[in-house]
């Protein structure tokens, strides 16, 4: 048996993103991600660490990872099953809680700067969508928000071109987790966590994008060191 099993590479608050929106970065000249292999008498896995959004027209795709597409049987992704259609409902259930606005958490300077981040990322409804929000989704709707004015598609991520070829192919997709798992992991994290996620958000989102065109540019090389340094 043959599986390929993709997996999601990105900060650590961005992989949370991975529920709204990711990363991506311009196409290098040349394309060759680290891609690993594991294998005993009868079972091979292939292994290759993912990006979730992509800008059009970025080129990824190398002969040896073809190659290990067409053998495989069966994709594994991080979750099979995110879509606009599952996410809404869960996303208003579990991220909004409007009884107990982030304003009434936050100090002076983090409300400025909410407002400040609310503003400059032209976020629909402005502060008083953030404000009826949990730390944990608004920290996440900040992380995402430049990045989806920089023109990053999740629907070009490597995970949704790698499933639209295997259901091409007529080949099992299978999720390693599901959206509700990972929506509640998140609304389950302390509320002092969350908090922090959203301060990290609010002092790093004016450098995302120059962020993450370098992580990206390092996993397009398969610089696995440099994908380490940037994640950490």
């Amino acid at each position: 048996m043959r599986a390929f099993l993709a997996g999601a590479c990105m900060r650590r608050l961005v992989a949370a993103a991975v529920l709204c929106l990711a990363v991506a970065a311009p196409a290098l000249a040349a394309s060759n991600p680290a891609l690993w292999k594991v294998r005993d008498a009868d079972t091979t896995v292939y292994l290759f660490g993912t990006i979730h959004a992509m800008k059009e027209g970025v080129q990824w795709h190398f002969p040896a990872l073809d190659k290990a597409l067409t053998a495989s049987g069966t994709l594994y992704i991080e979750a099979a099953d995110i879509n606009p259609k599952t996410l809404q409902p869960l996303v208003v259930k579990y991220g909004l809680d409007p009884a107990h606005p982030l304003s009434g958490k936050l100090g002076k300077q983090e409300i400025a700067l909410l407002k400040q981040a609310a503003t400059e990322l032209g976020i629909h409804g402005g502060m008083t969508t953030l404000n009826m929000m949990k730390p944990w989704l608004a920290g996440i709707t900040i992380a995402s928000a430049p990045l989806i004015k920089a023109g990053y598609d999740p629907k070009l991520g490597v995970d949704k071109q790698l499933q639209a070829r295997f259901e091409q192919a007529g080949k099992p997709i299978k999720g390693l987790e599901s959206a509700k798992q990972q929506i509640l992991f998140l609304s389950q994290l302390p509320e002092s966590v969350q908090l922090k996620l959203l301060q990290k958000s609010l002092h790093e989102y004016a450098h995302a994008d120059t962020m993450l065109t370098r992580l990206v540019h390092a996993w397009k090389r398969g610089d696995t060191k440099a994908l380490a340094r940037t994640i950490v």
